[in-house]
């Protein structure tokens, strides 16, 4: 197996002499197009092979939060950027307490998205951005606060 119909990896031997045979191949990439032949030998040391066929694997992995920035700005705004480790859509989620009640709008899939959080009300603001890849994988960053005066 490999990722280009060269393959170049093998799997452990299965020495058993069955018809039935199977395996689970580990370590493979997210996201990623693998190639893959069979072959098998029989008691008689006749060999045979398959077609190569692919698959593509999932993506599992969330997008990684980091580097978030907030700007308090005038007329009870704020301005919100960060990094993500691929690109993902996200909202920030904001409010007076832990159960926070309002959002920005949605961004566009990017790996650095800004928003500008509407109307922000006074006082000690928590806030939470959620963001979510093309394949439903979604981070929530931890709360962080700022101080709306």
């Amino acid at each position: 197996y490999g990722t280009s119909p060269a393959l170049g990896q093998t799997s452990p031997i299965q020495t058993a002499l069955t018809q039935n045979h199977g395996l689970t191949l580990t370590g493979l990439s997210d996201g990623t197009t693998y190639y893959f032949r069979v072959q098998s030998t029989s008691a008689s040391n006749l060999a045979g092979s398959s077609a190569t066929y692919s698959f593509t694997t999932l993506i599992t992995t969330a997008p990684a939060i980091s580097n978030i920035q907030l700007t308090p700005a005038a007329n009870h705004t704020a301005a919100v950027s960060w990094s993500l480790s691929k690109p993902a859509a996200s909202q920030v989620e904001y409010g007076l307490s832990t159960a926070y009640g309002l959002w920005s709008s949605p961004t566009a899939l990017t790996q650095n998205p800004n928003v500008t959080l509407g109307w922000v009300p006074s006082g000690i603001i928590h806030y939470r951005i959620h963001s979510t890849d093309p394949s439903g994988n979604q981070s929530v960053s931890a709360d962080a606060t700022f101080i709306e005066p």
